[in-house]
Formats: structure tokens, sequence, C-alpha cells
């Protein structure tokens, strides 16, 4: 959403002459603001008190994804933090980009072979690192029934019939194998949130902690706007070859982290399309979400066969 109203106005921009609204969550105002010396740096504020402390970890998580991440694949620097009127702000590195899909909308296939090879490298990276909270104390069908629970109240039941398949296939399995552990994770990427620079290295935002902390599930954010081409209905149009090449490498490298990945694949991408249910504000994005979470349900349940 655009903050272009509300930047100027918030108390962490009252100082700074030169203010350019950003895009952000609507928990938050985004702005790039100039330092006294010329250079230019991004802000992020918290829009009322709650959202503070949802601030303060996306802070926390972007210094402790920079501990870990290769060269080519970086997330922007924190410069700094502070408190205006008790609303939490933190500053950051600016990085001129285009985010990925408007990218992969229009770069050479050279280019596009490198992008993928980055996530690749990147989702190995999180593979083998720790992660960042202790999510898998609790039996992960606690956590599903929660969340369907969850999206049937937020959405007063609406969705209920074409969650049935997903949530079946939910109780026959865990998303992810028994013996799995926390690994690090962005949380939340999806195109919007992967910047290419002008030398191609990508830099990544708005990390999120994640419901489960585990690389699987950021694997489904990819697949969410590679195979379920979320962007595209979202009117980010990509060439349907490059988001199902892209589709195929990507499910080819969780395949060589994991051979377990693929039976639990459509389990994962169900999931990521219904979580976006109660935030659907058309009719045309709750009719396209329907379709991709019934066409999912039913692909869960056969992975699910498969387990057994």
């Amino acid at each position: 959403m655009s903050n272009a109203p509300y930047a100027p106005c918030h108390p962490a921009f009252a100082k700074h002459s030169q203010v350019i609204p950003l895009s952000g969550f609507s928990g938050a105002v985004v702005a790039l603001l100039r330092a006294k010396g010329g250079g230019r740096f991004v802000r992020k504020a918290a829009r009322e008190p709650s959202v503070n402390e949802i601030l303060r970890r996306q802070c926390g998580r972007q210094k402790m994804l920079s501990s870990i991440l290769t060269e080519a694949v970086k997330v922007p620097a924190v410069l700094g933090e502070g408190e205006a009127a008790g609303l939490y702000y933190f500053d950051m590195a600016f990085v001129p980009s285009q985010d990925a899909a408007s990218f992969l909308s229009k770069a050479p296939f050279d280019e596009i072979v490198q992008f993928s090879h980055n996530i690749e490298d990147l989702i190995s990276v999180f593979a083998k690192s720790k992660g960042f909270e202790t999510t898998l104390a609790q039996p992960q069908t606690t956590y599903l029934t929660w969340k369907f629970e969850e999206i049937s109240q937020r959405t007063s039941g609406r969705y209920d019939a074409c969650l049935l398949d997903l949530m079946e296939a939910s109780r026959q399995t865990s998303i992810l194998p028994p013996m799995a552990t926390e690994t690090a994770s962005h949380g939340d990427l999806t195109f919007e949130n992967i910047l290419v620079a002008s030398n191609r290295d990508l830099w990544l935002i708005d990390p999120i902690a994640s419901p489960v902390s585990h690389y699987w599930f950021d694997w489904s954010k990819l697949f969410q706007e590679t195979e379920g081409r979320w962007h595209n209905h979202r009117g980010r149009p990509i060439s349907l070859c490059v988001s199902w090449w892209l589709r195929n490498r990507w499910i080819a490298s969780a395949m060589s982290e994991s051979e377990e990945y693929l039976s639990r694949h459509y389990l994962l991408l169900g999931l990521t399309f219904a979580r976006i249910l109660p935030y659907a504000k058309s009719e045309l994005d709750r009719l396209y979400l329907v379709e991709r979470i019934t066409a999912y349900g039913k692909a869960a349940l056969r992975g699910v066969e498969k387990i057994r």
C-alpha cells in the first residue's frame, strides 16, 4: 500500500525536509530520506505503538540475516534505531534497484539463469543455518489446526468448503518431516521482497518471523509466484515460460536438498494461498484464491498418499 498521505506527518519524519514515501505493509510507514551529508537512507516507522515490537523483531531479523548471507544476496544494512513520540523506527541503507517481478518481466535469459542460481544458493544457506527462533516445540498439526480456525474465523466461514481437502491433507501428515529442525528463513520471500540491483546482486527486504521457522516456507512463497502466478494475477505479468522454467528448476533444487519436499509441495503451497484469504480485497482476488486453494488441496491429498 502507499504511505503517501501519511509519511510527512509522522513524528519520525518531522525533522526531515525531503521525505519520499515508499510502499510498505499497513502497520508501518516507510520513506526515503536524505541525510545531512547528502546521502539517502530508508526509514521504517510504526504507525501505532502496537506495531513497535513487530518492527523491532524485523530489525533484529534483518541483522541476523546479514550475518549469514552470501556476497550475491544481501539485506540492506541497519544504520540505526530510535523512537519518536513513542513510535519505534529503524533506518537502513537505500539500495537503487527494481523488484524481482519487474526484473523477470524483461530480463534476458542469461540474467534469469543467474537470478535463479542466486536464489538456489540463498535457500541452500538457509537450509544449512540454524533457525532464528524456536517454532517446532509444539506439534505442527497444532499450528495447522489453529491457522485454519483463524482463517475461518476471520473470513466468517466463507471459505470453509474450499479448505476441506487442504485440512484433510494436513490431518494425515505433518508439514515437515518428523525429524525436521528449525532453519534460517526470510519468512516472506515474495518477488516484491527481492530487489535486483544494477549489478544483478539480490537484496532482501521485509523479513518476518515465520510461523514455522523452516526454509520450506520460503520455497512455498517462491512457488506462490512461479507456479501459483500470484504476481501475474495482481497485474505484474511475467512470461509463463519464465515462471514455469523457474518453477521446475526450483522444484529440482528443493528435491536436491530433501527428497521429502515434493510429497508436501502442494500442502505448503495451498497453505500459503490460504493465508492470503483474510486480506483479499476484491472479488477477483477471492475467486483466484479459491480456485488455487481447491486445486492445491486435491493435489496435497495425492501427495499424502505418496508418503504412506
